[in-house]
C-alpha cells in the first residue's frame, strides 16, 4: 500500500514535469511570448509616466 502511494506521487510529479515542458515547447513552436501580458501592463504604466513628463 505504501509502495503504491509512492508510485502515484512519482507518476504525478512526472506528469506535471511533462506538462510543463509541453507548454514551453508549444510556446516555442508558435513563437509565443508567455510574459506578453505583463509587458503590456508595464508599457501602459510607462505611458502615464511619459504623459506626466510632457505636462
Amino acid at each position: 500500500d505504501q509502495d503504491e502511494r509512492i508510485e502515484l506521487v512519482a507518476d504525478q510529479e512526472k506528469d506535471a514535469e511533462v506538462e510543463g515542458r509541453h507548454v514551453d515547447k508549444q510556446a516555442e513552436l508558435y513563437n509565443l511570448d508567455l510574459d506578453h501580458s505583463s509587458k503590456v501592463l508595464s508599457m501602459q504604466e510607462d505611458d502615464t509616466e511619459v504623459q506626466e513628463a510632457v505636462e
